[in-house]
């Protein structure tokens, strides 16, 4: 039985990767504030609980030095990039300095490995997919602390005894996303057609359609992350894109989703949710992946799609 630490560990991601080493028989302790996600996911056997801030680096520490870890996943992240656009400061201390808090912690824990989210958003812009060894280039606020995290990293692998892994993940999507993402924004508003059909405007507010995104489901990027867990090479430091491989536009997204509902609508582009900050393309390459653990993305986009409405359908029906 291994002992891992999940730092955002009742979050959109974090409650899956939780679950997953739960049910293989893994020790786990969540550590998470509780801003976003929910301890009512974290009800699993062999499953601990602590909520903390993880600027608390003195808290965190000593929680770490009883558990004993052999691996930490550090996922507890502001990641809604609008509101990491109107609120830079707070995105910063909770990213930046979170992020070395949580080093200092490790470092003082005695762990061998520790898995940092990065994000694909750290890669300059270009079209095609986006490879490890490609040139990175933040663009907004959120892009800049995930960069930073990274050498945040690279620093701490060089003065301490402890292996690093950089997962950079792409778009995940799920069911009960808490954050108001574009999955999670388009379901509610296409379900008030579902709902009311001969009241609801069929005219669909959107903004960018052109965009294109990666898209990969939350169940698959819990197999990577753990992965990463599992990882026992004694290379000081790697990075890995966590990514399907293929891109959509937002347009085609929308429409996919709506099919899926089975309704009618129309998007109509609204200036007013158009991004002042707002990539055309970002694609992974998740070659690397498979080719150092055999992952690959399995859930289809479509898949992954009614996974989410049939999840949305029954808490609703709940």
């Amino acid at each position: 039985m291994r002992h891992i630490v999940v730092t955002g560990g009742a979050g959109f991601i974090g409650r899956e990767v939780v679950a997953a080493l739960s049910a293989r028989g893994d020790r786990v302790l969540a550590v998470d504030d509780l801003s976003v996600g929910s301890r009512q996911a974290l009800s699993h056997p062999n499953v601990a609980f602590e909520a903390l801030d993880i600027r608390d680096t003195e808290g965190l520490a000593n929680l770490l030095r009883e558990f004993h870890p052999d691996a930490i996943l550090h996922l507890a992240a502001l990641h809604h990039i609008p509101t990491c656009e109107a609120q830079p400061v707070r995105t910063m201390s909770v990213n930046v300095v979170g992020t070395e808090s949580v080093m200092e912690a490790v470092a003082q824990s005695g762990a061998g490995l520790l898995v940092i989210a990065s994000s694909g958003a750290v890669y300059d812009w270009q079209n095609g997919r986006l490879t490890e060894t490609g040139p990175l280039k933040p663009h907004d606020t959120y892009s800049l602390s995930k960069f930073t995290n990274e050498s945040q990293l690279v620093r701490w692998t060089a003065k301490v005894d402890i292996r690093g892994r950089i997962a950079r993940i792409f778009n995940v999507i799920g069911p009960n996303d808490p954050n108001a993402h574009l999955i999670p924004d388009l379901l509610s508003r296409l379900s008030q057609v579902v709902d009311a059909p001969e009241t609801a405007s069929r005219d669909i507010a959107i903004g960018a359609t052109s965009t294109v995104r990666d898209y990969v489901d939350v169940r698959d990027a819990a197999q990577a992350l753990i992965a990463l867990l599992d990882d026992t090479r004694p290379t000081p430091l790697a990075a890995y894109n966590i990514c399907g491989g293929q891109g959509i536009s937002t347009g085609d997204l929308a429409r996919l989703l709506a099919q899926v509902l089975a309704v009618d609508v129309d998007f109509v582009v609204d200036p007013r949710l158009l991004r002042a900050i707002d990539r055309p393309s970002q694609v992974g390459d998740p070659d690397a992946m498979a080719a150092a653990f055999g992952w690959l993305a399995s859930t289809s986009l479509e898949d992954s799609l009614r996974w989410i409405v049939d999840c949305a359908r029954q808490e609703a029906r709940s």
